[in-house]
């Protein structure tokens, strides 16, 4: 049985790091349940994950809820900013293997989106476990705590642009990687079989 494994960061937070082992076929949603329990967040408030290419741009969201009802006068108003709208899937029924095409798939965790945190997140490996009793999704390394201010603004990363607040793809690839990888492979046929698999 293969496991997706993704290391979780937190915007300029070094000190915090979670790794979170989750199937393939589960949902976003079930992924959104695990850092809630493993960061302590209350989850009151809306969320949405962002597939995002390796500069960090948002290429797909998934939202907690479905918010993409629209008028045919606000869509009217603002045609090209609905022309410019990414894709938009819902957490329970977006599973995760259909949004995966990358070895080191990056994705955007925004929680809160008036005091907006957000998370860093990469596919580090796929791991095969062959006991079988173990659930998941799981947490599974835990590192420091979220600040408890509120509202804080996080500093720059490399390839961040503070002004607009949008990710791009400005800095070399090594700076670009938040998660310390300096290769990286862009052939992704070998996404299911080029992985690193470790047996429990």
């Amino acid at each position: 049985m293969n496991v997706y494994k993704f290391k979780v960061l937190f915007e300029n937070q070094e000190d915090f790091v979670r790794e979170i082992e989750i199937l393939p076929s589960q949902t976003f949603e079930d992924f959104h349940d695990i850092l809630l329990e493993s960061t302590g967040l209350n989850g009151e408030e809306l969320a949405s994950f962002y597939i995002c290419n390796s500069g960090w741009h948002k290429l797909k969201e998934i939202t907690l809820l479905d918010m993409s009802e629209e008028t045919e006068e606000e869509v009217e108003e603002d045609e090209e900013k609905t022309r410019k709208k990414i894709p938009i899937f819902t957490m329970n029924n977006a599973i995760l293997k259909k949004f995966i095409d990358d070895p080191h798939q990056r994705m955007l965790y925004v929680y809160d989106f008036i005091e907006l945190k957000t998370f860093y997140i990469e596919l580090s490996k796929i791991v095969s476990y062959t006991t079988p009793g173990t659930s998941f999704p799981r947490c599974t390394k835990s590192i420091g705590d979220l600040p408890n201010k509120p509202g804080a603004v996080p500093a720059a990363y490399p390839g961040m642009d503070n002004e607009s607040d949008e990710i791009n793809d400005v800095g070399t690839e090594e700076e670009d990687d938040l998660f310390g990888n300096t290769e990286v492979d862009p052939d992704f046929s070998e996404l299911n079989d080029g992985f690193e698999e470790v047996k429990f």
